[in-house]
């Protein structure tokens, strides 16, 4: 931004040229001292318009127990392809959806009475929730597929859905998927608990865990910790891959982005903006992060970041989801979910 100062000796050097030449030329200096004006203004305005710490303007919508969530405390979001919003709770029994005008809530279907840590929609529209057991909702009724052997040792908190319609569970003690069939187990590959799932357009699947990122491209695994790559921290709790086939792994501390051959970590300096809880991505290619102190969108050269001082329901930023419009629904822990159009 142009100082004020400057701006005082930019016009005093124009005046001097101008009355120090000849009628003459002064018509000339005129015009050129004009033209320099107007560039300083543009710069002026086009510095302004580039600071990043002021969001721009954006719509905000909360939704919270007094609409009809079942708890403020928001665990997952996920969207259905008929722009269903669903949502479910850590801590508090049921789910929730909402088909754009009214909210309601289901919680009293089997495993949903020990609350909902992940949710899913498969490719024909179906619900999957993860919990204390893995469950099913085929519109008419919720379908319990949990494991009779293990059905307390591996909590579900996070799914994904493969291609194949096989169903990837991260569990608090490993990794376990389910054919709709039986159950399989990946202990001797990841031994600790996994927090986030996403699957590559080549079909390898990465893994967030407790003890760094693990890729799966169907035969071998390879681990990535901070010891042995550029991983900024082992605790990794969410993952998002663009278009461009770069990853994007959320920690407890930074985010590190990671494009097959390159590690870049991205920190704040307010540490619990570096506690990264949920990441996705949007049709223009724009980041968003959920953090422990609020908001974070990186469009891959600025950094724009929205708190409870401009519209946000709470800080604490638990999931993200974006719906066909565009809109972003973002779930807090205490908030309750705040819409946001941008």
């Amino acid at each position: 931004m142009v100082e004020r100062s400057k701006w005082k000796q930019v016009l005093l050097t124009a005046n001097r040229i101008y009355y120090r030449t000849s009628f003459k030329n002064r018509i000339m200096k005129k015009q050129l001292i004009k033209t320099g004006l107007l560039l300083l203004v543009t710069f002026f305005t086009f510095s302004c318009s580039t600071d990043t710490n002021a969001p721009k303007a954006v719509t905000w919508k909360t939704y919270t127990t007094g609409d009809g969530l079942l708890n403020n405390a928001v665990g997952s979001i996920t969207i259905d392809a008929s722009g269903n919003v669903w949502v479910g709770y850590d801590n508090v029994a049921g789910i929730s959806k909402f088909d754009g005008t009214a909210w309601t809530s289901n919680a009293s279907s089997g495993l949903l009475k020990y609350g909902v840590y992940a949710v899913a929609v498969d490719a024909h529209g179906y619900i999957w929730t993860g919990n204390n057991g893995l469950m099913k909702s085929d519109v008419l009724n919720w379908i319990e597929y949990t494991d009779a052997a293990h059905p307390y040792e591996y909590i579900i908190q996070a799914i994904t859905i493969d291609a194949r319609g096989t169903v990837w569970c991260g569990t608090t003690n490993g990794l376990a998927s389910f054919d709709g069939t039986k159950w399989t187990y990946y202990t001797q590959s990841i031994n600790t608990a996994v927090y986030a799932i996403a699957i590559d357009s080549k079909g390898n699947m990465w893994f967030g865990t407790y003890q760094g990122v693990y890729k799966y491209d169907g035969t071998t695994w390879t681990s990535f910790t901070v010891a042995q790559s550029g991983l900024a921290n082992n605790i990794v709790s969410s993952i998002a891959i663009d278009t461009k086939g770069i990853k994007w792994f959320g920690t407890a501390n930074g985010i590190s982005k990671f494009d097959d051959t390159t590690w870049t970590t991205y920190r704040d300096a307010t540490s619990s903006k570096n506690v990264i809880l949920a990441i996705t991505v949007d049709k223009q290619g724009n980041k968003w992060f959920g953090t422990q102190g609020g908001l974070r969108k990186f469009n891959d050269t600025a950094w724009t970041n929205y708190t409870l001082a401009d519209g946000l329901a709470n800080d604490y930023v638990t999931s993200i989801a974006i719906d066909a419009a565009g809109n972003k629904w973002i779930g807090t822990n205490g908030g309750g979910i705040s819409l946001l159009k941008d």
